[in-house]
């Protein structure tokens, strides 16, 4: 009972918890993603001690568990080849994590006792995540809108409020918060609307079956228009989610289902070709309109054009390195290399599954997958008419009070909040606490529908295969393959769908004696060496950010109250970081973190004629050195280093020409990573300024007054190239590099 309301609980809470960053590239990513994870192997370890205590014969292991491992390992082996090691290692924990999210649901969900529960829980938990999403559209969005549509000074300050020393706010940044906040598409409890997308796809024909159940069974008329409310209310949520590949991927797999059973039949079968002739020629009529065109067209949101730039940039980077990949979270990194020059936005994933898979961690992955996926709908679609029970074999039905799974559902909810607002600032806890409500009522309001409808286990495999079918399509143009929030529901419900596939009693597997070991060993090994260290490392870097608040852009101009401010900071703030550190000696976060805070030290330390304060400069630039170290591809660390330099080179005159030079040497590599930024180019060209007026008499002036003016001109060039705010130049950073351009205001040659 304890595992199965565990099993309720972790899946319940696993929408509720962003988890669109595995590889935690960004610093606003939480624990609260890889939390789930580490649940779902403890679960995972407790069922195999389960069956090993209660002497099963066997656990319920097949084709479909040992592909997910061999997948999981595939992204191990490419993780140790990967520039950056700690994003490649997280993620291919969580492609594992799904792998025992797979093994628990399979134990879970012996009978149909436990089965349509199960299935009931994840409709009431994607009904309270639709639900979630419309108050979205109804309340907060707007309400956003009205608050910082035009205003982007407020929006940044108050964002720097709620995350105060969590990320650097420049311009770029702030213009993906904007659209992030602007956006006129729900996202509910995920951080993208695509994950959202994905999700709803998923258990979108189940809703259908929950529907056609209530309308064909003598239920009080009640019951019926309460499950119409749920699918009506669910199908809104799909149209504001608005996305187009979700919502083709149920058209299509709505005509296949239809075409399918129409073949079926052979008198019916003419009349599908027809139907499949009429419908190509509609397709082309209306191809050769042009009606299509909104939707090829490259917009703001991404239309089929900017998917096929995508791929086009993705394509030649499976080119560059197609057996072992780039490495798992080490895309975004490399693509900016490979991108078409006139793409606008710098993508973290290529928007389609199987490229994804191959880009990450080469051509095994994507090849592994689709195995999986053949010997999972092998199975779910061979010998259909021995779904039931056969003759002589009846179902061991031991029942199930409902309180379990409603007490599961209770136990989810609250860890999805907890969750949720564990590592936020309180300002979000009101509109949390709100959101909360709203899940939890509508949960239970959607549970206690469906637990009273009655459908075969023959109907759940069919809903759930085309909800599985209807989510690879959309796969096909969304990047979500690696999400633990999108893919844990994926392996669920192909979980419930092998199980009900299966007659009664034919679990096949492995002896729970050879299983349990390994299982708990992974476990012990993701606690001990991944998921504690992380978490406490984060822990202490968000202590010491709140405690020394952001320094911003000017380092030098932040100060800290206190008679010993040097001490403070070395205990409070550079202490946790040294630290986290320790704790964490391959994630490139730390040393960046100590990169931005020994600067402050060095200037409070000066202050004071401290005479370590040398040491602390020096320790800031080897702070950089190691994260360049750790994570060589990225434009993140290149861009510290130029920071550093021109911080150094602001407060000793004397040194301002060599720091300078070395502050364009990080941008020069920078720009050999990312070579169509116009803002690094502009930047660039401004360095060599203040270097040739630091120094006029520079050996290197001639080069330096040619590589100034070919940056300029770069910098406009792609300024003039591109339509997004963040990719522009400002108008007085456009006046400067074209004064630049033309020779103007350069130190004149003797």
């Amino acid at each position: 009972m304890v595992l199965l309301l565990s099993t309720v609980a972790l899946l319940v809470a696993r929408p509720l918890v962003p988890g669109e960053d595995p590889a935690f590239l960004s610093s606003l990513t939480d624990p609260g993603g890889p939390t789930p994870t580490f649940l779902w192997f403890l679960l995972a370890a407790a069922w195999a001690l389960r069956a090993v205590l209660t002497r099963q014969s066997a656990l319920a292991m097949g084709w479909v568990d040992c592909g997910l491992l061999a997948l999981a390992g595939v992204y191990f082996l490419s993780a140790e080849f990967a520039p950056a090691i700690y994003p490649a290692r997280l993620t291919a924990w969580e492609m594992l994590g799904m792998a025992a999210c797979f093994l628990s649901m399979r134990q879970a969900a012996r009978s149909q006792e436990e089965l349509k529960p199960l299935w009931n829980a994840l409709l009431a938990t994607a009904f309270c995540v639709s639900l979630y999403g419309l108050y979205q559209h109804a309340w907060e969005m707007p309400a956003l809108r009205k608050q910082y549509e035009g205003n982007l000074q407020k929006l940044k300050e108050d964002f720097a409020k709620q995350n105060p020393g969590m990320v650097e706010l420049d311009e770029a940044f702030l213009g993906q918060l904007k659209d992030r906040v602007l956006q006129p598409h729900i996202f509910s409890t995920y951080s993208h609307p695509n994950s959202l997308a994905s999700f709803l796809v998923l258990l979108a024909p189940s809703f259908v079956l929950a529907a056609v159940a209530a309308f064909r069974h003598p239920y009080p008329r009640r019951a019926l228009a309460f499950t119409l409310t749920l699918l009506a209310s669910y199908c809104l949520a799909i149209w504001f989610n608005f996305s187009r590949g979700g919502m083709g991927a149920l058209g299509i797999t709505a005509l296949g289902w239809g075409a399918w059973h129409a073949w079926k039949n052979p008198p019916w079968r003419k009349w599908v070709f027809s139907a499949v002739g009429a419908g190509l020629l509609l397709a082309a009529g209306i191809w050769q309109a042009g009606f299509l065109d909104s939707l090829w067209t490259k917009e703001g949101s991404g239309g089929m054009k900017a998917r096929v730039e995508h791929w086009q940039g993705t394509w030649r980077m499976i080119q560059a390195k197609p057996w072992l990949g780039v490495g798992p979270g080490n895309f975004g990194n490399f693509y900016t290399s490979f991108m078409n020059p006139a793409t606008e936005e710098k993508i973290k994933d290529p928007h389609n599954f199987i490229l994804e898979l191959w880009s990450n961690a080469g051509a095994t992955a994507p090849l592994i997958f689709l195995c999986v996926l053949a010997c999972l709908f092998y199975a779910l679609c061979k010998k259909p008419n021995q779904v039931d029970s056969p003759p002589g074999v009846q179902e061991v039905v031991n029942p199930i009070p409902p309180w379990i799974f409603y007490l599961g559902g209770m136990f989810g909810l609250l860890l999805g909040f907890v969750l949720r607002v564990e590592y936020r600032s309180t300002n979000d806890l009101i509109s949390e606490c709100i959101g909360a409500l709203i899940r939890t009522a509508g949960w239970f309001f959607a549970f206690g529908i469906l637990e009273n409808l009655s459908t075969s286990k023959r109907e759940q495999v069919m809903a759930l295969a085309l909800g599985l079918v209807a989510m690879l399509i959309n796969l096909c143009l969304s990047g979500s393959v690696l999400f633990s929030s999108v893919m844990i529901p994926f392996w669920a419900c192909a979980a419930l769908a092998l199980n009900a596939s299966l007659p009664a009693g034919q679990f096949r597997g492995i002896k729970p004696a050879w299983g349990f070991p390994f299982i708990a060993g992974v476990t012990a090994l993701y606690a001990f060496a991944v998921f504690i260290p992380l978490a406490t490392a984060h822990g202490l870097a968000l202590q010491a950010s709140r405690e020394g608040h952001s320094p911003g852009m000017d380092l030098g101009q932040k100060t800290i109250r206190g008679m010993d401010r040097v001490g403070h900071l070395l205990n409070r703030v550079v202490g946790p970081y040294l630290e986290a550190a320790r704790l964490e000696p391959l994630n490139p976060r730390w040393p960046l973190g100590l990169a931005t805070w020994y600067p402050v030290v060095f200037v409070e330390a000066t202050r004071r004629g401290d005479p370590n304060a040398l040491a602390y400069g020096n320790a800031a630039l080897a702070a950089v050195e190691q994260a360049e170290k750790l994570d060589p591809q990225s434009t993140e660390t290149a861009l510290a280093r130029y920071h550093l330099r021109s911080f150094f080179a602001e407060r000793n005159k004397k040194e301002a020409a060599r720091q300078y030079r070395d502050a364009a040497q990080g941008l020069n590599q920078a720009i050999q990573k990312d070579p169509y930024e116009a803002k690094w180019h502009y930047l660039l060209a401004d360095t060599l300024v203040q270097a040739l007026k630091a120094d006029p008499n520079s050996k290197d002036k001639g080069t330096f007054q040619g590589e100034i003016k070919k940056h300029s001109a770069e910098a406009l060039r792609l300024d003039a190239q591109f339509q997004a705010p963040m990719r522009k130049l400002t108008p007085p950073e456009r006046i400067k590099a074209l004064e630049w351009k033309a020779g103007k205001v350069l130190p004149t040659p003797k």
